[in-house]
């Protein structure tokens, strides 16, 4: 089921908005959907990582990529 949501932009954004759309042959609601979608989803992984280094840094030391690259090397 879909539901309708009203945004405003400032002219400038309403304008770049436009222009990037037009540029990917998308509509204005297809490139704010794409970019929510895509902002979700780096919500989402943000959020496992903090929880997943919450987790394995008092076990393992583990913070960052190259902790685990020492680990596994």
């Amino acid at each position: 089921m879909r539901e309708a949501i009203t945004l405003s932009f400032s002219k400038d954004l309403a304008k770049t908005i436009k222009k990037i759309a037009k540029k990917k042959g998308l509509s204005v609601s297809g490139l704010v959907k794409e970019a929510i979608q895509k902002y979700l989803l780096l919500e989402e992984f943000e959020t496992l990582r903090a929880k997943t280094l919450a987790e394995t840094e008092p076990k393992y030391g583990v913070l960052t990529d190259e902790d685990v690259f020492k680990i596994v090397s």
